[in-house]
């Protein structure tokens, strides 16, 4: 807050930094912050498409080309406005994956003349640490939109290969005890590559939630892909549509 002197009348003049009308104090001059950090949760839908040959042993099975899924991750950002509507931003996270795929098998007659119908799924949990760097525009008012690049490195934590049938109703393999799916013992796993690369597009909202101190969430829908394949030797990849709330605290200028 600035103070215009006017013979004994003081004037206040609310200094607003990115659009707010913080009152920093009500008595002295305070400079607006422009580097703020915080943290933020985000839940998103991640589809896939790939061309993943599912193989047992010497024999390949079918080949799992759409998949979907779901990740949640917790990250630290900071954002530095270094203009009145424009600002950096930049993320550090961690991500939890899990995605699976299904692709139908060939149709396989029975003794007793019926079609035996299953389906190959992979089921797979992996971790990821992401570091992301963005530029944040105001459009109108408070609302803005963000476009980013990130890289993370990415290790799996879990994959499985099962062979589930879907008719007829009343078949079971002979598993021990028999059942209506078996585990692919001796599948191949999905190279996986130990890293990855994407982008991020962000709509959102700038929300004040204090007035004596700069404390700002920035709520925002987020749409995303990977660049680069997420397995080595074949096509796969990962699509991204999700929310995300970030907690954001103003560092004190001097």
């Amino acid at each position: 807050m600035k103070w215009r002197t006017a013979g004994l009348v003081l004037l206040p003049t609310i200094a607003a930094a990115q659009g707010f009308p913080w009152e920093l104090s009500p008595r002295l001059p305070a400079h607006a912050p422009t580097l703020f950090l915080g943290t933020a949760i985000h839940i998103a839908y991640t589809p896939s498409v790939a061309a993943l040959e599912a193989i047992e042993g010497e024999w390949t099975c079918a080949t799992y080309r759409h998949g979907t899924g779901w990740e949640t991750s917790l990250g630290v950002h900071a954002e530095w406005w270094y203009a009145s509507q424009s600002a950096f931003r930049s993320t550090l996270a961690v991500e939890q994956a899990a995605l699976r795929f299904a692709a139908p098998s060939q149709p396989l007659p029975l003794r007793d003349g019926r079609l035996l119908l299953t389906e190959y799924q992979l089921r797979s949990n992996f971790w990821l640490a992401r570091v992301e760097v963005a530029m944040k525009q105001r459009l109108w008012s408070w609302l803005w939109l963000s476009l980013g690049g990130w890289m993370a490195l990415q290790w799996r934590v879990r994959e499985e290969q099962w062979e589930v049938v879907l008719s007829p109703s009343d078949y079971q393999f002979r598993t021990f005890p028999p059942s209506r799916q078996r585990r692919l013992e001796q599948a191949h796993s999905i190279d996986l590559r130990p890293y990855g690369a994407g982008i991020h597009l962000r709509i959102g909202y700038d929300l004040i939630l204090a007035r004596r101190f700069p404390f700002y969430a920035a709520p925002a829908i987020v749409l995303g892909s990977s660049i680069i394949s997420l397995a080595k030797a074949a096509a796969w990849q990962r699509w991204e549509a999700g929310v995300e709330l970030p907690l954001f605290w103003g560092l004190p200028r001097h």
